[in-house]
């Protein structure tokens, strides 16, 4: 499962659009895999990825809201795996308009905090609002 989170990122990374979406089609087949949940978020993360690239923002933005508190909440490889993601992120939306990207922030910020991650996974927030103070200047 890692090879195919890894295979959709270098796909992604390569503007092979359609290799993503098969690779996250194989990828989301059931299966007796140990941390399946993980790996499924870790892909649907990537294909949050391509949807800002492909222009669907909104779309991007509800998958970033839901996969990145999966992440963080299945602990061990997961947490390890997070830090980079997230990095990994906040460059795409850094890279974003200003108002966008602070609306992103805020979103996320909220969101994250309904479901108690303030307690649970205070670094997810606190990265938001590190980048929402660099989108402010």
């Amino acid at each position: 499962m890692d090879s195919l989170v890894e295979a959709c990122e270098i796909a992604l990374q390569r503007g092979r659009a359609e290799d993503v979406r098969n690779y996250a089609n194989l990828a989301h087949i059931p299966g007796h895999v140990f941390q399946q949940e993980l790996f499924w978020a870790l892909i649907d993360l990537t294909m949050a990825d391509l949807d800002l690239v492909e222009g669907r923002s909104e779309s991007a933005l509800d998958q970033y809201t839901e996969k990145f508190p999966v992440v963080a909440r299945s602990g061990g490889y997961g947490r390890h795996l997070l830090r980079n993601r997230l990095a990994r992120f906040g460059e795409k939306l850094l890279a974003l308009p200003a108002d966008q990207g602070i609306k992103w922030c805020d979103t996320l910020i909220h969101e994250w905090t309904e479901q108690g991650l303030v307690n649970t996974h205070p670094y997810l927030i606190s990265q938001m609002w590190e980048y929402r103070d660099a989108l402010l200047g």
